[in-house]
């Protein structure tokens, strides 16, 4: 058994809950984003997202 495992309390794995990236390339960057994490966006504005 991991070392980990045999804690009581293993470590837990982080989740997303909130990010900002900046770009010039927004579409592109969407889709690398969405293909490899999974991550959508929930908003676009105008002067940024």
């Amino acid at each position: 058994m991991s070392e980990n495992r045999s804690r009581r309390n293993p470590i837990t794995r982080p989740v997303f809950h909130h990010t900002t990236f900046a770009t010039n390339r927004l579409d592109e960057m969407v889709a690398f984003y969405e293909a490899i994490a999974g991550l959508e966006p929930v908003f676009y504005g105008d002067e940024g997202a």
